[in-house]
C-alpha cells in the first residue's frame, strides 16, 4: 500500500490573483464552486479505493484537477499513474533526496536544464533543456530524469504554473550520432510517460532549436512511440 499523508484536508480555499482567476476560468472552467465540488468528489473516490493511498489535502489534489480541467475521473486516473510509476521506476524515485541530486554538475556547471526566472507574456514557465550538451561523463540519463522530477514537483507547488502551464525549449546543439547509444526508444518512452501521462504538468508547447539532421531520426522514433 502507498502511504497516505497524515495532514488534514485544507479548510480554506486557495487565493490566486484576479488575472490568474480569469485564465483559470477561461481555460480550465475553474470557479470556487467547481473546485470545491470536484475536490469533494475526488476525495470520495480516493476513499473508496482499497489500494491507492494518497494525500487528501487541497494543495496536493488541486494540481491534478487543474491538469485535467476538473474532470474528476480523469484526475483519478492520473493520480493512480503518478503513484504507480514510482513503484515501476525505483531507479528514479528511490532516495529522491536533495543530497542525492547532482544539482551542481547538471544545473550550474553544464546548464543542462535551466528554468527562466521570468515567465512569458502568458504567465507560462519556460524551461530550457540542452540535450545536445548532455554526455554520460556529466551524469547518467537517470540522474537527469531525477532532477527533472524534482524540478517538476517544485514548479507544481506554484498555482501560476498549474494554471498557465509550461513551455519547453529543447536545444539540440551538439547532438551527435553517439547519443543514440543512450537515447534509446525505451528511454524516450520513459521520459514521455513521466511528463505526459504521470505528472499534472500542463505542457503548452515544446520548441526544438539548433536541430541537426540526425534529429529527424530521433523524431521519427518518437512518433512511433
Amino acid at each position: 500500500r502507498l502511504s497516505r499523508s497524515g495532514s488534514p484536508p485544507s479548510l480554506t480555499m486557495e487565493r490566486i490573483p484576479p488575472d490568474l482567476e480569469v485564465v483559470a476560468q477561461r481555460e480550465l472552467g475553474e470557479t470556487p464552486q467547481v473546485k470545491k465540488d470536484a475536490l469533494a468528489k475526488l476525495r470520495a473516490l480516493l476513499a473508496e479505493d482499497p489500494v491507492l493511498r494518497c494525500p487528501l489535502d487541497e494543495e496536493f489534489l488541486v494540481k491534478f484537477l487543474r491538469s485535467r480541467k476538473f474532470r474528476v475521473k480523469e484526475t483519478l486516473d492520473i493520480i493512480r499513474r503518478y503513484f504507480r510509476i514510482r513503484q515501476e521506476h525505483t531507479d528514479i524515485f528511490d532516495n529522491l533526496l536533495p543530497s542525492r541530486i547532482l544539482y551542481d554538475a547538471i544545473l550550474h556547471q553544464n546548464k543542462l536544464m535551466t528554468v527562466l526566472k521570468k515567465r512569458d507574456s502568458l504567465g507560462r514557465l519556460i524551461v530550457i533543456f540542452k540535450l545536445g550538451a548532455w554526455n554520460p561523463a556529466v551524469c547518467s540519463l537517470n540522474e537527469l530524469f531525477r532532477l527533472v522530477v524534482v524540478g517538476a514537483e517544485c514548479s507544481l507547488m506554484d498555482p501560476t504554473t498549474q494554471i498557465a502551464g509550461v513551455v519547453g525549449v529543447v536545444d539540440l546543439d551538439g547532438l551527435h550520432i553517439s547519443h543514440f547509444l543512450y537515447f534509446t526508444p525505451s528511454e524516450i518512452r520513459k521520459a514521455l510517460k513521466l511528463l505526459q501521462e504521470c505528472y499534472p504538468v500542463r505542457v503548452k508547447g515544446i520548441y526544438v532549436i539548433n536541430n541537426p539532421p540526425v534529429f529527424q531520426v530521433i523524431y521519427a522514433v518518437i512518433r512511433l512511440l
